[in-house]
């Protein structure tokens, strides 16, 4: 039984994570979709955000898993959100290079010209734009998650997601002030 809520706390912390991620990386594409539809060019990312967020979601729940990682937890705030952002984004950066450098490998026909040629290329831009916009994705998510850590199990959901309850204004005779004249 007890691997049974195991998987299912990690299930669902996953699911929530490829959906944050997919959110994000869907939005990158689309404005992508957009910039490239004005010159006239077809783009379908989707099916990129959506594996984009799997292998995210993924990388967060291992690094979070990690002795340093666990041991920030207890550390300030401020600490933990660099901390997870510099490490999130530093793999981001390296997965798109190993990532460019295959894409080139088919095209170079050797693995050092293609790891030579990655860094090059004229898609320069689009990968630092890539990069960036992940680590916007990685540095918000390390600051809701390090919220959501301050106020307790499920209290930043509720938080976001049910009404406020206005506090009712106590009868005068309890504030101590004497009643006003009309």
């Amino acid at each position: 039984m007890k691997i049974v809520h195991w998987l299912k706390k990690e299930g669902t912390a996953f699911c929530v994570l490829v959906l944050y991620f997919f959110f994000y990386f869907g939005i990158f594409i689309i404005f992508k979709k957009l910039i490239l539809a004005h010159y006239h060019i077809s783009f379908y990312g989707f099916g990129g955000a959506v594996l984009g967020a799997l292998i995210a979601a993924k990388a967060v729940l291992a690094i979070e898993n990690t002795p340093l990682s666990k041991h920030l937890d207890s550390a300030a705030p401020c600490q933990k959100i660099l901390y997870d952002a510099f490490v999130y984004t530093t793999l981001a950066l390296i997965f798109l290079y190993v990532e460019k450098t295959l894409e080139l490998y088919h095209k170079e026909g050797t693995l050092r010209l293609a790891f030579l040629t990655a860094g090059r290329d004229d898609d320069v831009y689009l990968f630092c734009a890539t990069v960036g916009w992940g680590a916007l994705s990685f540095f918000t998510y390390a600051v809701f998650a390090a919220i959501s850590r301050h106020l307790g199990p499920g209290e930043l959901l509720r938080m976001l997601f049910t009404p406020r309850v206005k506090a009712a204004t106590p009868p005068a005779s309890e504030t101590g002030s004497p009643p006003r004249k009309s």
